[in-house]
């Protein structure tokens, strides 16, 4: 990109050297002149131009201006794609043929820059917006996805426009002098009827939901108070309309409106609103929109329904779920009661807890269920280590959010399928639901740290983690939850950073003692400090983490914890007792991979394998590398040679056997050779072999400086 000038620069007719900038900002008043002058430059340069004029008229018409200027393209022009960039834009527009909803428009933004990329390719591409404060909604939002993911073509967009935009940090601008042009002026059309309206606000439901929301405003306000039903229909819309635009102030007037007029289904509707509040990280908005429709509500399931929509608060105990639970079994309705006991798998796991998954998978099999139930449930069955199960739901629950156009739950929905995805080790998958969940919610106003978490670990996990830290430090500064804590940390871990990885975690968990996370995640968070801690030669630490991790273990049983505490207790050990350290990581994997998440298993096998490797076990080292291969390979193709080696480091490859490793740690206390030779019972010829090994495997000619460059390799233990 081009720089950022900070006193704009001046310029009369525009070079080639302008069509190098990503984006340019033109002001000053001739600079409709200057943008038909930069086109003809453009052309001249052999690029595609795509002239957009913006105009008043057309404020309301989704892709109005951008739809005509296509149609103005050079005939020289990659036909092919145009056409195709025309088509999607047009069926966009066809509420008929939409497979997506309005908060997952996206999709088309997405499919649109592809596109612009395929027309750019051959010889660049200039996209000139004049006026563009008139554009409509939708081609402000393909715009702004263009500025957020450039393509790798050579595109520029130039923009007149009167400083409401927002454009990129490194925008170049221009001032282009001249007489003030005068633009044409269309009279405003007379008032619209309620029909026109209507149908105006169906075409741009899908793709420009600020200007569906426009028009249902315009047409309650021609809808006697009186007709009650023809108003919640209305108003039913513009609760949709306003969430799909991130209108976060209009929405909660539309749903105060609606619960005004009593609907019959007025309890979920106010729930639909608490799980957008929710999203949006305002909790107790939710629950003071709960509590007092759950006072003033007189149907006994409306009621339930709510206490349920209560119980699942991050906050509340597991006390008011298993309340909720109770009070559905006494109601006898099974759509509830897997709600309730889908939102009470979600608290902290006692005895009970796999029972009452199998309970609620049982049931949520054979019953009809809403959207945010399946949700919940598929959250719950992910942490539980049952991923093909709540992958199963959570693709049901999308199909139901789609055809009841329930845009409030589909972010979160996208964000679940990642994390099942993740667990499964479809890598790809993964990642392309964390892109949807993050985009969903980026239009919805909703909270944006758990998808760039997401992202982040999975970069980890192929090998990219200079991308993992960096989206990692994203989600971090966007939220202060769990997950975007534990992506720092174990991107830090694995960018060879595991001082950074113990401090950022302890300094988030609130304590240098233990971190404040619920328990299910706590025992990965120790392992993840075990591995760190032995990385920095801090072996009391690594074990303080790993009898913890162990302690939880026995309280909350689970292969994916167990596996979790002994890959913690092989980081413990490494030190102290490479052999027991090597097969404690063998059992780690054992239990990951039983689990059902090949990453984690994979990374501990590549584990075993260098510990395996200082034992001098080559027989079990290769087994370990083999399996890992396997197990990496299956999730995608080529990922062990990306990461094998990566991981390994984890343990350093200094190449020591266990009795050179023991020889060394006693030379450390400053003794002879002739003690070393009788503290272990070997001739000192024996010593002074092991200790030739070990000068020529570490690079090193003399006692002290073996003995230094162990220490920084972190082979000697820490001094308790």
């Amino acid at each position: 990109m081009t720089q950022v000038f900070a006193d704009v620069p001046t310029a009369d007719e525009p070079g080639s050297d302008m069509l190098g900038a990503g984006v340019v900002r033109v002001v000053g008043a001739g600079r409709a002149r200057w943008l038909e002058e930069l086109a003809r430059t453009a052309r001249r340069d052999g690029m595609v131009v795509i002239h957009v004029r913006a105009a008043e008229a057309t404020r309301l018409v989704p892709f109005g201006a951008l739809r005509d200027a296509l149609r103005g393209v050079d005939a020289a022009a990659p036909q092919n794609a145009l056409l195709l960039l025309s088509a999607v834009l047009h069926a966009s527009l066809d509420r008929g043929a939409c497979v997506f909803t309005a908060v997952e428009r996206h999709r088309v933004h997405r499919t649109a820059a592809d596109l612009v990329e395929s027309i750019a390719r051959p010889s660049g591409l200039l996209v000139a917006v004049d006026q563009a404060h008139h554009a409509d909604p939708a081609t402000l939002e393909l715009l702004d996805h263009l500025f957020r993911h450039p393509p790798t073509a050579r595109v520029v967009v130039a923009v007149a426009d009167d400083h409401k935009l927002r454009l990129p940090a490194d925008t170049h601008l221009v001032e282009a002098p001249g007489p003030r042009e005068r633009h044409p002026h269309t009279p405003p059309r007379p008032p619209a009827t309620l029909e026109e309206l209507l149908a105006a606000a169906e075409v741009s439901a899908r793709i420009a939901p600020a200007v569906t929301a426009h028009h249902l405003d315009r047409a309650l306000r021609l809808v006697p108070r009186d007709a009650v039903p023809a108003r919640q229909r209305l108003l039913r819309g513009l609760v949709a309309a306003t969430h799909a635009a991130g209108r976060t102030h209009d929405h909660r007037r539309a749903v105060r409106d609606l619960l005004a007029l009593c609907p019959p289904d007025r309890a979920e509707i106010a729930l639909r609103c608490a799980l957008a509040d929710r999203a949006q990280g305002r909790h107790a908005d939710a629950n003071a929109l709960l509590e007092r429709e759950h006072r003033d509500l007189g149907d006994r399931r409306g009621r339930l329904l709510l206490e349920v929509a209560l119980a699942a608060d991050p906050a509340a105990g597991r006390t008011r779920a298993d309340l909720a639970v109770r009070a559905a079994r006494r109601l006898a309705d099974p759509a509830l009661l897997v709600a309730a006991l889908a939102v009470r798998l979600g608290k902290p796991v006692d005895r009970r807890t796999p029972h009452l998954l199998d309970e609620a998978v049982a049931l949520a099999d054979a019953t009809d269920c809403a959207p945010e139930a399946l949700l919940w449930l598929g959250r719950a069955e992910t942490a539980l280590e049952r991923p093909a199960d709540a992958l199963r739901h959570l693709d049901r629950a999308a199909r139901l959010a789609r055809e009841q156009d329930r845009g409030d739950v589909l972010g979160d929905l996208a964000q679940a399928r990642g994390e099942a995805l993740e667990h499964l080790g479809r890598l790809a998958d993964a990642a392309e639901c964390y892109r949807d969940a993050a985009e969903t919610h980026r239009t919805t106003g909703a909270s944006d740290a758990l998808a760039p978490a997401g992202l982040a670990r999975v970069a980890v996990w192929r090998g990219e983690v200079a991308e993992g830290l960096r989206l990692a430090e994203q989600a971090v500064a966007a939220s202060p939850e769990f997950p975007a804590h534990h992506a720092l940390g174990l991107a830090a871990l694995h960018s060879n950073d595991p001082g950074r990885c113990v401090e950022h975690l302890l300094g988030a968990g609130g304590s240098l003692d233990l971190p404040l996370v619920d328990p299910l995640a706590t025992v990965e968070w120790c392992a993840l400090l075990a591995l760190a801690d032995s990385a920095r030669n801090r072996a009391a630490d690594a074990l303080r983490w790993a009898e913890y991790a162990r302690s939880l273990v026995a309280e909350f049983p689970g292969r994916l914890r167990h596996g979790f505490a002994r890959l913690a207790h092989a980081a413990a050990l490494r030190h102290t007792d490479p052999a027991a350290a090597a097969t404690a990581a063998a059992q780690a994997a054992d239990l990951l991979e039983k689990a059902g998440h090949p990453v984690q298993a994979g990374r501990a096998r590549v584990v075993a394998a260098a510990l395996f490797r200082q034992t001098d076990r080559p027989d079990r080292e290769r087994r370990e590398l083999d399996q890992a291969r396997a197990l990496l390979d299956a999730c995608e193709p080529g990922l062990f040679d990306r990461v094998g080696t990566s991981w390994a480091g984890a343990v350093p490859d200094h190449g020591l056997t266990e009795r050179e490793h023991k020889v060394l740690t006693v030379l450390a206390q400053g003794l002879t050779a002739e003690a070393i030779a009788r503290r272990m019972d070997i001739s000192p010829r024996t010593v002074h072999r092991h200790l030739q090994n070990v000068y020529r495997k570490l690079g090193t000619t003399d006692r002290l400086s073996t003995v230094l460059r162990a220490q920084s390799m972190g082979l000697l233990v820490e001094a308790c």
